[in-house]
């Protein structure tokens, strides 16, 4: 076992994945492995991993895996999931990089506080080199229930990468990405902060997501806001079955009214622009 495995789909992203590679491989622990996720891509994605790969000397685990088909970045990390080895799981997209300290201060902060999950804060960086800040919600270190939670759930943002997990919640709780192609990613962190215990956050932007133009999040899709409204009612569900729904009714019910409903009228209202 090692201490953290980091998971990346991979699709079409031979002109980033380089620079994704790169960060991983200069994290400041070595106690980790990399999945990268095969979800057949027409580019040559694959192969210039498997070159950087070859060509890497230092200690790090890096291996590649792949779906059955393509099959979507959320189904993409259900395969990573399942395969992670680490005590932690964390998710990079495969256009992204990390800071070098990523691994290192989230592992620490969550060891400090003994917590489920970490966060810390993200920098968008946009095509001319604009540099905005993505700050997560402000939420207490230590106990994550009752009240924390309860605020937390009902204002937080889709940053899922700026996390890590502890594998048992995960796994322990079958949490999994839905198998749908839009909010999965938000469904997957809802259903994380909703079974967590304990959380520790860190105030410092470790994680750059890259926004241009072929981005997922910036093309338009007459579907998305149908596969929008089955991630949350996947999120529903879950809560059900957890037996929190109740206990969280509110917090989980403006979450979907307004990160599922809304957004999706949003999608709607673009789709026809």
């Amino acid at each position: 076992m090692c201490l953290i495995s980091f998971i990346v789909p991979v699709y079409n992203s031979e002109s980033y994945v380089a620079r994704c590679f790169s960060s991983l491989a200069s994290q400041s622990i070595d106690d980790i492995e990399v999945i990268f996720v095969d979800d057949h891509g027409k580019d040559n994605s694959i192969p210039l991993l498997q070159q950087l790969i070859t060509e890497y000397a230092g200690n790090k685990r890096f291996r590649i895996l792949s779906t059955r088909h393509n099959a979507g970045p959320g189904q993409a990390r259900n395969v990573g999931i399942e395969n992670a080895e680490g005590r932690y799981i964390a998710f990079v997209d495969s256009d992204d990089s990390i800071e070098p300290t990523f691994a290192e201060t989230l592992c620490m902060a969550i060891r400090v506080h003994d917590a489920d999950m970490a966060l810390c804060n993200l920098t968008k960086i946009y095509p001319d080199g604009k540099r905005v800040d993505g700050v997560n919600p402000a939420v207490v270190s230590g106990s994550f229930i009752g009240d924390n939670k309860r605020n937390y759930l009902f204002k937080y943002t889709s940053y899922f990468t700026t996390y890590i997990y502890r594998r048992d919640l995960v796994i322990g709780n079958h949490i999994r990405f839905p198998n749908t192609n839009s909010a999965e990613d938000s469904c997957f962190l809802a259903c994380c902060l909703l079974v967590a215990n304990r959380i520790a956050a860190v105030d410092k932007s470790l994680y750059n997501y890259f926004i241009h133009p072929s981005s997922v999040s910036q093309h338009k899709n007459n579907q998305r806001f149908k596969a929008r409204l089955d991630s949350f009612r996947h999120l529903r569900r879950f809560s059900k079955e957890k037996k929190l729904y109740r206990k969280y009714f509110f917090s989980i019910e403006c979450l979907i009214w307004r990160k599922g409903y809304l957004l999706s009228l949003v999608d709607v209202l673009r789709n026809r622009l």
